[in-house]
């Protein structure tokens, strides 16, 4: 794992077994704010694809504490997947990740994207 610190900023920038410096840069963002190697890889390379289908999988794939870190880190990837695909599982997920009902619409109309208090 490598630190840099410079002016009062931190990041952590890290390479995992399965990562390198040319590895997507989606996946290296996800794995760098915590989510799993695995998952991140599935997701980013779904995503690079185009394939939404194979993202919502991935998402859903997910073990409870990454899937609730995704929606706190990446609200906006969970929203475009369920509206693109409308998936009922996912809605379950986030369902039993909140503790509340969720339909698009409420998101929508409350502007919930971004909102990381979940």
């Amino acid at each position: 794992m490598q630190y840099i610190k410079k002016e009062n900023i931190n990041m952590k920038i890290e390479y995992r077994p399965l990562t390198d410096i040319y590895t997507d840069y989606m996946a290296l963002s996800l794995i760098d704010r915590g989510l799993a190697t695995t998952r991140a890889l599935k997701i980013s390379e779904a995503l690079r694809q185009g394939d939404w289908d194979g993202v919502t999988t991935s998402i859903c794939n997910c073990d409870n504490s990454n899937f609730s870190l995704l929606l706190k880190i990446e609200p906006r990837l969970i929203y475009t997947a369920f509206d693109l695909v409308r998936c009922n599982a996912l809605r379950e997920r986030i369902e039993q990740v909140t503790g509340m009902f969720w339909n698009l619409g409420e998101w929508h109309a409350e502007s919930v994207i971004g909102d990381t208090t979940f």
